[in-house]
């Protein structure tokens, strides 16, 4: 396995209405998460890495990546951005998973999303609704997410 940078991005992808991209990865199959990887050594800085892991993902770039804030959740720190689904659910290739989904905020909410490629319903990554909540909302800027240093 090649060493990994220790820092990664989470990409919050979602529509207008706010409707959320969510994908089921085949390596780890059993739960919903977000676009995500580590940086690596050619990407420029971490909003270079959203882009490439979105491109490796599903397929697609954004016209702009915002930074949202910095997640901590036990061992793992990841910088959360967020991008505008600026095309149609169906031009988005899946490249690096079994399934992918735009689910509503009342879908989010129940934290277990309907699989339409498995046929049942799967849960949400550890931790990935209160940061899909603090990103939809807005309420949380980044400077409040940074954590010790």
């Amino acid at each position: 396995m090649a060493f990994k940078l220790p820092e990664s991005v989470l990409v919050v992808v979602h529509t207008p209405a706010l409707d959320v991209l969510l994908l089921e990865r085949a390596g780890q199959a059993g739960f919903w998460q977000s676009v995500t990887g580590s940086r690596e050594p050619g990407d420029a800085d971490l909003a270079a890495t959203a882009r490439r892991e979105l491109l490796e993902e599903i397929s697609w770039q954004p016209p702009q990546v915002e930074l949202v804030m910095v997640h901590h959740l036990h061992r793992r720190t990841a910088h959360v951005f967020k991008a505008e689904l600026s095309v149609p659910l169906e031009q988005l290739q899946l490249l690096e998973g079994q399934d992918m989904a735009l689910v509503s905020r009342d879908e989010l909410l129940a934290a277990s999303i309907w699989s339409t490629s498995l046929g049942c319903h799967r849960p949400l990554a550890d931790g990935l609704l209160e940061v899909m909540q603090d990103v939809l909302s807005g309420s949380k800027p980044v400077w409040s997410q940074q954590g010790p240093q």
